[in-house]
């Protein structure tokens, strides 16, 4: 697409990440991109204390959360509602500390439709949220207990999907598509790919596939996924290697302001890091999605992240040549009206 003007030239307008401070009683956390938006899906994670990140959605509702990085059900947080222009807390949170006095914090927003729909085409009825111009949905369904196709209404085949099952203790199955249709990994574990849960059938622009697996459709209980499809200038999902030598740049087209890494020849775990955490470079503050604890900064591990990707000084997480996938989200693309310049 360089040369043209891509679909999203302010990814501030889809995605944004928000850091805040606790104080234990009311609390507007407001957007500071160049738009606002009323998200659909918040993931927050206190960055002081060893505590649990949670997700919210507008699906399932701003009082129910789960955690990444635990195989426990959906729990009930009445202490968050979702505003046009970010979020609101009214205490320290019910269950997850999503709020506590004096703590750092930091909160991936994404917007899916505002709504809900049902859209058609799976073998079983999936009632969703869907962004059709940043390719992310928030999928929600009823388990069968067996093989089933469930309709994401993206309207382009999801690279990156993340499923719980709300209803019990199970694990995180993620697709993932650099890795192939027969394989998974597990968000809340450093597992390395194991045997799939999606019947080795790639997502379609209309479908996803399941087994009737117990994380990812057992039968009677209520299921919940997210899916993210690629937009050129606004999101990337591959995979590199780590190199033998020297810092490995991964082209994205834009300028990232969301990264997650993963290694996946060997069990590691899932890094985050982002521009509003560390707005300057280096970006060497991280944090763990299968993890509870604190945000971390090792100057030996570290993103440079430039105008059309980023930079990656491994060291101290992974050796020569073993393999990563990665995913990152738009501050900036590289073309268009607006293009992105170097940080």
């Amino acid at each position: 697409f360089a040369g043209s003007a891509p679909a999203i030239e302010d990814g501030s307008a889809h995605f944004q990440t928000t850091t805040y401070t606790g104080n234990n009683s009311s609390n507007e956390v407001n957007q500071s991109g160049n738009s606002t938006f009323q998200p659909d899906m918040v993931w927050l994670k206190d960055r002081a204390s060893s505590a649990h990140g949670t997700i919210i959605d507008a699906v399932r509702g701003s009082n129910k959360g789960i955690y990444p990085s635990l195989t426990a059900a959906e729990y009930t947080e009445s202490n968050l509602s979702f505003d046009a222009d970010g979020f609101s807390m009214t205490s320290a949170g019910s269950a997850a500390t999503i709020n506590v006095s004096s703590n750092t914090y930091v909160g991936w927003q994404w917007l899916a439709g505002n709504a809900t729909s049902t859209p058609s085409g799976g073998s079983v009825s999936s009632t969703v949220s869907v962004n059709q111009t940043a390719g992310f949905s928030i999928v929600s369904w009823t388990g069968t207990g067996a093989n089933a196709t469930i309709a994401h209404g993206l309207g382009a085949a999801p690279k990156f999907i993340i499923i719980k099952n709300r209803s019990s203790s199970q694990n995180w199955p993620v697709y993932f598509e650099s890795i192939g249709n027969d394989k998974s990994l597990l968000l809340d574990t450093t597992g390395s790919p194991a045997a799939g849960l999606f019947q080795d059938t790639t997502p379609t622009s209309t479908v996803f596939s399941v087994d009737g697996s117990n994380n990812v459709n057992k039968s009677s209980e209520n299921m919940i996924a997210y899916c993210w499809a690629e937009i050129p200038g606004f999101s990337k999902f591959g995979a590199f290697s780590s190199g033998s030598s020297g810092d490995p740049f991964v082209e994205c087209g834009f300028t990232p302001a969301l990264i997650f890494l993963k290694r996946t020849s060997a069990a590691d775990s899932w890094y985050v890091q982002d521009i509003a955490r560390d707005p300057n470079n280096p970006a060497y503050r991280y944090l763990q999605w299968n993890d509870n604890a604190v945000e971390a900064s090792n100057s030996s591990v570290y993103i440079d992240i430039i105008s059309n990707g980023f930079v990656c000084d491994l060291g101290g997480i992974v050796t020569s040549s073993d393999d990563m996938i990665f995913g990152a989200w738009a501050e900036n693309p590289f073309a268009g009206t607006t293009p992105a310049t170097a940080r």
